[in-house]
């Protein structure tokens, strides 16, 4: 039996707040290799469920152009 993947990414509530991501061993490690997947490939995907037992995709995507004054293309 596999142990499931569990993350929470808690988001800011305000600028300069701080992100907390919180995940088992297994969830950790996906987030990782979706990092080295974007960072290999133009993004990567990686799914992990919350601990209510409800699944979601986290996506990490790459870009490399100049932000400026436009902030996050997301």
């Amino acid at each position: 039996m596999t142990t499931p993947r569990l993350l929470h990414v808690y988001g800011q509530h305000a600028w300069h707040d701080e992100v907390v991501i919180v995940g088992n061993t297994e969830a950790l490690c996906a987030l990782v290799n979706a990092i080295v997947e974007a960072i290999h490939r133009a993004d990567g995907r990686c799914e992990v469920f919350a601990s209510d037992g409800e699944g979601y995709n986290v996506a990490v995507h790459r870009e490399d152009a100049d932000w400026g004054d436009r902030g996050s293309p997301w």
